[in-house]
């Protein structure tokens, strides 16, 4: 009976390793070939809507990359929606000197979906555009985020982000890299109008098309999700109209400790209980079982040679795959791959993952002073 599971498991992983692979299929033909004209004049107005709460440390390096956005100042401004911090976060906004206009609201209640709600209602352009008070962002990347080929025709626009680790241990090697694989993941999909991810820290949306979906009003009650139930919505209803701007890419700080590493991902699971798209569904479980397979091999290597032979091979399988995907991705980006790294996210994502399930089952968690 155990050697069946573990060949079952072993299946599962093959199965895991022919999708990612299939992902980097879709990247070689659809992704290569996407084109933004980076010098295009006929620019869309925007409202750039960043809830904050306690973000005093971070707001000063964002707010002086705003400053240097090349974007026309009549077509921008910024909505910074104060989530009930108690430190003098208002205050560095209030002291800077940003060249576009703005303002700050209070928000009319707790969490970041409530927040993100009054910035977009007090908004008064066309698109709006969502960031995180921690993210960075390079002079261009607003103007290539609204330079999509295809902006008079879309309804949502979905940017990359990418975690910049502070150092080299593994906390910091898993996230950039399992990052980059859900990046990676995330932007072939939309290519392939099957939404499966994407990031509310570089996000454009009609406002009007908010409203007609009714906003977060179907998932308000979910600690996250704002930017993938919103994608959903927005899919459901207009499909071939959310796509995916790759070329638009910022940045943001991987967290510093695996207390705040496993906060973070409870918080990104929670959502998933509440998917109901039928192709989220096969893909979720997919991950789930391949990673819970990839476990249960390795607990059996320890029994014998043979079972340990079928775990390298699993191994080799999941890293072949995972290597191809994220080599595509650091290329695209003009970036330096360590194939080493990819090999430790191999071998260990899926001991992370299990732990960060019997930590959500085991206890609540919390992010930013609120339980989750």
């Amino acid at each position: 009976m155990i050697e069946g599971i573990i060949w079952s498991c072993l299946l599962v992983t093959m199965l895991y390793s022919f999708w990612i692979r299939g992902l980097s299929k879709v990247w070689d033909e659809k992704v290569l070939s996407f084109f933004v004209d980076a010098e295009k004049q006929n620019l869309p107005s925007v409202s750039l809507v960043i809830p904050f709460r306690n973000e005093e440390k971070n707001l000063p390096a964002l707010l002086n990359d705003i400053y240097q956005f090349d974007y026309p100042v009549e077509l921008l401004e910024c909505i910074f929606v104060n989530d009930h911090s108690d430190d003098n976060s208002a205050s560095v906004i209030n002291d800077s000197k940003l060249k576009f206009p703005f303002k700050i609201i209070p928000s009319s209640s707790n969490g970041k979906k409530a927040a993100l709600a009054n910035g977009i209602e007090a908004a008064k352009h066309t698109w709006i555009v969502t960031t995180d008070a921690d993210t960075r962002w390079d002079s261009q990347a607003l103007k290539i985020l609204m330079s999509h080929p295809k902006l008079n025709d879309v309804e949502m626009i979905c940017g990359v982000v990418e975690l910049n680790g502070t150092s080299n241990n593994l906390l910091d090697i898993l996230q950039v890299q399992e990052y980059a694989i859900l990046q990676a993941a995330g932007i072939t999909s939309l290519f392939c109008h099957e939404p499966l991810l994407n990031s509310g820290a570089n996000l454009a949306f009609r406002k009007f098309s908010f409203d007609e979906v009714q906003g977060y009003q179907s998932h308000e009650h979910l600690a996250s999700g704002d930017d993938v139930f919103l994608m959903l919505s927005f899919a459901h209803k207009w499909n071939d109209s959310v796509v995916s701007n790759p070329k638009s890419k910022i940045t943001t700080a991987t967290v510093s400790s695996w207390s705040a590493y496993f906060q973070q991902r409870s918080r990104w699971g929670m959502k998933a209980r509440h998917y109901k798209d039928k192709h989220l569904l096969q893909i979720g479980f997919l991950f789930l079982l391949s990673n819970l397979g990839m476990i249960a091999m390795m607990v059996a290597s320890f029994a014998s040679f043979y079972y340990l032979l079928i775990f390298l091979i699993a191994v080799l399988f999941r890293f072949s795959a995972e290597h191809s995907l994220i080599k595509r991705y650091y290329a695209y980006y003009n970036s330096e791959l360590s194939s080493m790294q990819v090999l430790m996210l191999s071998v260990f994502y899926p001991i992370v993952f299990f732990i960060t399930l019997v930590k959500g089952w085991i206890t609540p968690g919390s992010w930013k002073g609120r339980k989750l």
